[in-house]
């Protein structure tokens, strides 16, 4: 460790706890309560800490820890709501058996959007000319997941929306800058 990383990681237990809930949920109130502070005074610690730099620097490392061991980045859940927020009906088809399947020119990822596939067969009896016709169908229901939340959670990352919260939460950016500029020494 070096001289200068051992400053930003002497944080007391209370708030190397905050930085630890924190990353979970990204919500500073949330992460305070859990953390243990007061009810009455979380908004405002929340606050405070979010800004202080060695929180700062602790959160993004957790979060930089987080992304490399799970291969989780901010472009894959980008990519995965796309795929979601830019789903089309017209993808998809239901065989007579009952399978699902993608239409031609649909995009090879386009079963990731869909959020259910249920089956059912009906049998229906009809009498025809004295006799019984047995005719049994297989009916297709399948769901794709909400496009509207998906193009919702887009919309702030191209600047179309903001959201307002009580305290000054950091974006995921904000944390990845923090920690590439705190592993280089300058902000990018």
């Amino acid at each position: 460790m070096s001289a200068s990383a051992a400053p930003e990681r002497a944080l007391s237990p209370k708030r190397q706890r905050f930085c630890e809930e924190y990353v979970i949920d990204l919500c500073g109130r949330r992460a305070g309560l859990r953390a243990g502070y007061s009810p009455k005074t979380v908004d405002a610690i929340a606050t405070e800490l979010l800004q202080q730099p060695a929180v700062k620097s602790e959160i993004a490392r957790l979060v930089k820890e987080r992304s490399e061991r799970t291969r989780i980045t901010a472009d894959r859940v980008l990519e995965e709501l796309a795929v979601i927020a830019f789903s089309d009906i017209g993808d998809y088809g239901a065989r007579g058996d009952g399978r699902m399947y993608l239409t031609p020119g649909a995009r090879s990822d386009a079963r990731r959007a869909v959020s259910s596939v249920k089956r059912k067969r009906v049998t229906t009896r009809t009498l025809q000319n004295g006799l019984v016709v047995i005719e049994t169908v297989s009916i297709v229901d399948f769901r794709l997941w909400d496009k509207n939340a998906a193009l919702r959670a887009l919309m702030p990352h191209l600047g179309l929306a903001t959201e307002r919260t009580e305290s000054r939460d950091l974006t995921l950016e904000e944390l990845i800058a923090a920690a590439e500029e705190d592993e280089h020494g300058v902000a990018k």
